[in-house]
């Protein structure tokens, strides 16, 4: 069984996965979410469990009940990591160290290590506007032709979604 967050299928999102897990630096990320925690912020937290992994730090700043949803304002920080979480009108993420530049939100689509843009702004354009379930369909071929490497959010990452989202909740 597969969730569609599809964040994680993203070539962007990979590549920004396997930067992160050689660069030892301090990261500081930024991540603004619309609607609510279950709907739209759970699939910025999947997406921070797929580059990040697990956090056990949760510090939270405001919730506000909103229907069957929650409007939070919180913080996961464990050693080298600090992500700071805001209910907004729009969404976006920006992701900082001392060799890392990542932000995508609103217009602004950047992407740079060491100094060095990574992607132009056509191929950023054509990864978030164009053909964002593309990749998913492309992962999901991966995976019935049992390739090694696909990008999908199986039961046990949407599992681990929810728990994180019930531990922020209850924080």
């Amino acid at each position: 069984m597969f969730v569609n967050y599809q964040r994680i299928s993203n070539p962007i999102y990979i590549k920004i996965k396997k930067i992160i897990s050689r660069d030892k630096s301090k990261f500081n990320i930024d991540v603004e979410y619309s609607k609510g925690l279950f709907n739209n912020g759970s699939h910025f937290l999947n997406l921070i469990l797929f580059l990040f992994g697990s956090f056990k730090k949760i510090t939270q700043f405001k919730k506000k009940k909103k229907g069957n949803d929650f409007l939070v304002d919180f913080q996961l920080k464990k050693k080298n990591i600090i992500i700071n979480f805001k209910h907004s009108n729009m969404n976006s993420i920006s992701i900082k160290s001392k060799n890392f530049y990542f932000n995508y939100g609103g217009y602004r689509q950047e992407f740079y290590y060491k100094r060095k843009k990574i992607f132009s702004n056509k191929e950023l354009k054509f990864f978030f506007n164009e053909k964002i379930q593309f990749f998913v369909i492309n992962n999901l071929e991966k995976f019935i032709l049992n390739k090694k490497n696909f990008y999908l959010s199986d039961n046990k990452k949407a599992f681990d979604t929810e728990l994180l989202i019930k531990k922020i909740i209850n924080a």
